[in-house]
Order: C-alpha cells, then sequence, then structure tokens
C-alpha cells in the first residue's frame, strides 16, 4: 500500500494512540475517506491534455515552469498559465485573449461551461 506523507505538526496528546516510530521518527498513518490518489490522477491528467493543446495552438511552455505556455501573436506575448483547474490567460489585446479563451471552451467546455472573469490590469 503507497503512503502519503505530510510534514504537519500534529499535537501528540490529541493521536498518541495512533502515533508510531518508523526509523526513529513519530510517524502518523492514515487512511482516506476519499480518494486522493484519483484526485492527483485527474490533475495530472488534465495538465497532460492541457500541455498537449497548448503546444498544438503554437504556444511554448516554459522550461522553468510545465504550467506556463506563452506564444507571439500580434507582436505581444499571449501568457497562458494554470494550475490544478484554474487558468489565467493575458495578453495586452482583449480581443487576443478572448479568442484563447474561446479555442478553450471549443477543447475543454464541452461537459461544463467554463467560468470567466475579466480583470484590468493596474
Amino acid at each position: 500500500m503507497r503512503r502519503w506523507w505530510s510534514n504537519s505538526k500534529i499535537s501528540s496528546d490529541t493521536h498518541h494512540q495512533y502515533i508510531c516510530t518508523v526509523k526513529g521518527k513519530p510517524t502518523l498513518f492514515l487512511r482516506l475517506r476519499k480518494a486522493l490518489y484519483g484526485t492527483l490522477r485527474e490533475v495530472y491528467l488534465f495538465w497532460k491534455k492541457l500541455s498537449k493543446a497548448v503546444h498544438k495552438w503554437g504556444f511554448l511552455t516554459n522550461s522553468y515552469h510545465s504550467c506556463v505556455a506563452n506564444k507571439e501573436i500580434l507582436d505581444l506575448y499571449a501568457l497562458v498559465l494554470w494550475h490544478v483547474e484554474d487558468l489565467k490567460i493575458s495578453h495586452a489585446n482583449s480581443k487576443v485573449a478572448d479568442r484563447i479563451i474561446s479555442v478553450l471552451e471549443e477543447e475543454f467546455g464541452k461537459e461544463a461551461l467554463l467560468t470567466k472573469n475579466k480583470r484590468k490590469s493596474a
């Protein structure tokens, strides 16, 4: 069975009966009620699908961060940045950003509509 480790500080008074020693360190093993592995797998599969899609559209993923992709459009850079299932799309021209969102909706908005929040930069 695979174990998930956490570096959280846990009160030994409250959970002392569940704490055991592994390699000289106090350790707490947990059984989760929800499928953490399934959740992590879904995030990975979404990252993989989105990465493939943005590459297909001509974006280049940054070598230092695989969840950031750039593409030069109208002599300015468009940015697609994502974390888990939250995306940020930015470009100086709002029509370009709207077009990127439309392409994303065509690919990823089939089961549910995408939620959009527009913010103007300061």
